[in-house]
C-alpha cells in the first residue's frame, strides 16, 4: 500500500501513513491529541486544521492523498486540564485479597510449592495458571534454592471453604511488598493511585488525559464511535495503551 507523509507545524513532527488515512489519525500517530466533541464525524468542527495550499479542513474527514503539511491551531488541540491528585482517606486501612507466604530455603517444585502452602495456611490451594504452566513462566524462580515467596488471592466467593490461588511467586521474602493499583476510569481523566495494601497508605498518584476523547467529548459519542467497524477495538485500544503508560510510570 502507497504512503505519504504528513508534517504537522509547529510540533515539527512527521509521520507516514497509508493513503485514505484522516488526518485526524495521522495526528493520533504523531502523539498530537485534537478536539473532536462528535466522535470524529464531521459535525463539531472543532478539529480544524490548516493544509498548506488547500486552507482550513476538518481533520476527522481530509484524506491524505499524497504528502501535506498541516499547522494545527491551538484551538484544535485538547490540553490536559489540571487534574485533582490528592483525596481524603489516605492510610485508610485496606482488606487485600492477596496472601504472601514465604517457603524458605529449599527448591521446591510448582507442585510442591502448592501443597507446602496449602499445609502452612490450613486451606486448600489450587495454582493459576495450573502448576505445569506455572513451572515454565517461573522455573527461574523456583529453582533459585534461595527461598521464594508465594503469591495466592483469594476466590472471588471470599467463603472461608474456597481454595486459595496461587497466581504467582517472587524470589526472595517479599511479605513486606503488597502493593496495589486503584484506577479511576473518568470520561476526560484517566487518574492511577498506588496503595500500600498492608498500611493502606498512597505511594503515588499518576495520572492523564483519558486518551478516549479523541473519539467524543461525552459518554454517548463514544458508544456511537463503538458501533462502527473496529470501533470498540480502538476504544479499547486507547485506555488499555494509557493504562500501560501510567504503569510505566
Amino acid at each position: 500500500m502507497e504512503h505519504f507523509t504528513v508534517r504537522f507545524l509547529p510540533d515539527q513532527r512527521r509521520v507516514a501513513v497509508p493513503r485514505g488515512t484522516t488526518l485526524i489519525e495521522a495526528a493520533d500517530r504523531a502523539g498530537i491529541l485534537l478536539y473532536s466533541a462528535c466522535g470524529r464525524v464531521g459535525t463539531c468542527g472543532q478539529c480544524r486544521v490548516q493544509v498548506a495550499g488547500q486552507g482550513d479542513v476538518l481533520a476527522c474527514q481530509y484524506r491524505v492523498e499524497r504528502d501535506v503539511q498541516v499547522t494545527v491551531p491551538d484551538g484544535s488541540r485538547y490540553y490536559t486540564q489540571q487534574i485533582l491528585r490528592h483525596t481524603h482517606g489516605e492510610g485508610t486501612a485496606a482488606e487485600p485479597s492477596l496472601i504472601k507466604v514465604f517457603l524458605p530455603g529449599v527448591e521446591v517444585g510448582p507442585d510442591a510449592c502448592v501443597d507446602r502452602i496449602g499445609r502452612i495456611l490450613g486451606r486448600p490451594v489450587r495454582s493459576c495458571p495450573p502448576a505445569q504452566e506455572l513451572s515454565v513462566v517461573d522455573t527461574g524462580v523456583l529453582g533459585s534454592g534461595s527461598g521464594i515467596t508465594a503469591v495466592c488471592r483469594e476466590s472471588l466467593s471470599a467463603e472461608p471453604a474456597e481454595p486459595l490461588w496461587l497466581i504467582g511467586v517472587e524470589p526472595g521474602d517479599t511479605r513486606t511488598e503488597l502493593y496495589g493499583l486503584a484506577v479511576d476510569l473518568g470520561t476526560t481523566t484517566i487518574v492511577g493511585r498506588l496503595h500500600d495494601l498492608q498500611s493502606g497508605h498512597v505511594l503515588a498518584t499518576v495520572a492523564e488525559a483519558n486518551p478516549q476523547i479523541r473519539y467524543g467529548d461525552d459518554v454517548v459519542s463514544r458508544i456511537h464511535h463503538a458501533g462502527e467497524p473496529a470501533g470498540r477495538e480502538a476504544l479499547q485500544s486507547a485506555v488499555t495503551g494509557c493504562l500501560d503508560d501510567l504503569l510505566g510510570r
